[in-house]
């Protein structure tokens, strides 16, 4: 396999996974960068775990899915305390929460 580097929260992530389910991968390559893991994967026998968004549009990679899944991958917007809000920012706020409320 090849992985990203542990400077990637999903690197943190597939290890945990890993040892919540007592698999051992064998890592051969870790990279700093994910277009070299795709790379690499397109032409070489390695493997890589990685979320399956990254995958969708890549005609020469397949993802395989994982049972159990390996994680769920949550967002936060973040803003300082009291930052000035213009118009688009107030309205994708606004729009986040619609969405949040509709799931």
């Amino acid at each position: 396999m090849i992985l990203l580097s542990h400077e990637f929260v999903t690197r943190g992530q597939i290890e945990h996974y890993c040892r919540q389910h007592d698999i051992r991968p064998k890592v051969l390559m870790k990279a700093n960068f994910l277009s070299a893991v795709l790379e690499i994967v397109h032409h070489t026998q390695l493997t890589t775990l990685l979320p399956s968004n990254i995958v969708s549009n890549r005609d020469k990679l397949i993802a395989i899915a994982l049972a159990p899944s390996l994680f769920q991958r949550t967002a936060v917007l973040l803003q300082r305390k009291g930052a000035y809000q213009n118009a688009a920012t107030k309205a994708f706020i606004q729009l986040a929460h619609q969405h949040y409320e509709s799931n």
